[in-house]
């Protein structure tokens, strides 16, 4: 640990003071060139000219043992950092069929890598905007059978919610589009959840005007009343705030309005207007009634496999009770808007990074065939660097700040190019929803995503300035 110190104080003494480090450095060499040529003095009987001649013949050249010293101490790069990116950007002026071959082979892999890893993370692990987001799940049912999902759950889910001890607000809704009419104005056709009272409690978000659903609206029998989206309010109601009491045909149904969202709230997927699910008085048949979807928020003690292992167990007994319908259900506990068919953590790895990987490999051997092709014509400036005193480390330096500023370029234009591919894609892909996109997406790139185009763009820097290596000869070729 000590000697972990002693290289940090090192470090950040040279980083500090690095001209007063090239004079202890300087004065160094100076006293052992001294003590050889006193010693030839004294052995050999020369001349203290002569002497100091042989003894700074015999030390070597001490421009390279002091780049040698400055490399060791690891801090050489940040002093001549400014002098490789003016002779990075000069090099690559210079090379501008390179450049350009390069710096597109690069930005179509990195912009590519970087629009499939937002796509993909937003498919298999979509961020909720809430408080508890990431502890909303999904109840998903089977039909192993047919291979086709199963949504006739309203009595499994009458039982789920009445005996599940590792969900909290258990809650289901669907969607219906209806015509709303406002007096004598045109219809509009709405996007509407008929959803419980639940929904408003899990997403904690407090309405704007008036309030949300509650249980007594699921009654049989109960008034029919309607919760207004912020975007809906202000087109169709002038954003009026007397708009609570006010009673609108929804469908062939007169609806009262008793409250208004804020603006963003779309929960459960894009919705702008929230009508109860009102209960049947009978109560349900297995596999009976309508299609819905169940979701629900994982107790405080409560993990995704043990509710999980909770909702199969009460499957498990339905299906003992009615095999008829249930024996070839198998019931999935999700996070809230996954997509994906599996949820295991390696093929969630797989498909968000392997791809980008494999485009990235292919980029970089091409970029690198390029760099060191050029590298080769450059034989007689890095033979004169070497023989100047620059280290081979000090070299590929210079070439990986070569490749990054390339790279980096190149990044800059593939993030812009995948942001407004990404942005239009969301709009065609979601042109036929009368709602649009899920309240969760955001179309284009995120900070995550910059940040992990970073990662790729050090990557595919590295790759290229890796290839030419040097032998210690001094004509410094590369081998």
């Amino acid at each position: 640990m000590r000697a972990v110190f002693a290289w940090i104080r090192s470090h950040w003494r040279g980083l500090r003071r690095p001209a007063q480090l090239d004079a202890e450095m300087q004065e160094e060499m100076r006293f052992h060139i001294e003590m050889e040529a006193e010693r030839l003095i004294r052995q050999d009987g020369l001349e203290p000219e002569e002497a100091r001649r042989r003894a700074a013949v015999a030390f070597g050249g001490v421009e390279k043992y002091r780049g040698a010293s400055r490399d060791a101490l690891g801090f050489t790069w940040t002093r001549g950092l400014p002098m490789d990116l003016k002779l990075a950007v000069r090099m690559l002026l210079k090379y501008p069929g390179l450049t350009l071959a390069g710096g597109l082979a690069l930005a179509i892999s990195i912009g590519i890598g970087a629009a499939w890893f937002d796509f993909a993370r937003g498919q298999l692990q979509p961020t909720l905007p809430f408080a508890d987001g990431h502890r909303i799940v999904e109840i998903e049912m089977r039909d192993a059978a047919r291979g086709t999902d199963e949504r006739r759950l309203l009595h499994d889910f009458t039982t789920w919610r009445r005996e599940a001890r590792l969900l909290e607000d258990l809650g289901a809704y669907r969607t219906v589009e209806r015509n709303l009419l406002l007096g004598d104005a045109r219809p509009e056709p709405v996007t509407v959840a008929e959803m419980t009272a639940s929904g408003f409690r899990i997403a904690s978000v407090p309405p704007l005007l008036g309030r949300p659903l509650l249980e007594a609206d699921e009654q049989p029998g109960a008034p029919t009343v309607v919760v207004l989206g912020y975007s809906l309010w202000q087109q169709r109601f002038g954003g009026q705030a007397d708009v609570i009491g006010r009673t609108v045909r929804l469908g062939r149904t007169t609806t009262t309005v008793v409250g208004v969202m804020p603006q963003g709230f779309a929960f459960p997927v894009n919705h702008r207007l929230w009508v109860a699910l009102q209960r049947r008085a009978a109560g349900y048949a297995p596999l009976d009634g309508q299609e819905i979807r169940v979701f629900g928020r994982l107790a405080a003690d409560a993990t995704p496999s043990h509710a999980h292992a909770e909702i199969v167990a009460l499957t498990r007994r339905a299906a003992a009770v009615s095999p008829a319908t249930h024996e070839h259900l198998r019931v999935r506990v999700l996070p809230y808007g996954r997509r994906a068919r599996n949820d295991g953590s390696w093929y969630d790895l797989a498909v968000t990074h392997l791809p980008v990987l494999l485009v990235l490999i292919v980029a970089c051997t091409n970029v690198g065939t390029l760099v060191y092709a050029r590298t080769a014509l450059r034989d007689a400036e890095i033979a004169m660097r070497y023989a100047l005193g620059a280290s081979r480390a000090r070299i590929v330096a210079q070439l990986f700040v070569e490749a990054l500023v390339l790279a980096s370029v190149a990044a800059g234009a593939g993030l812009a190019a995948a942001h407004a591919a990404l942005s239009w894609g969301a709009r065609v892909f979601y042109s036929g929803s009368s709602a649009g996109a899920p309240f969760w997406s955001d179309p284009g790139l995120g900070l995550t995503t910059v940040l992990y185009a970073a990662g790729l763009t050090v990557a595919g820097a590295s790759g290229p300035s890796a290839g030419p290596r040097y032998d210690s000869a001094a004509s410094g070729r590369p081998r």
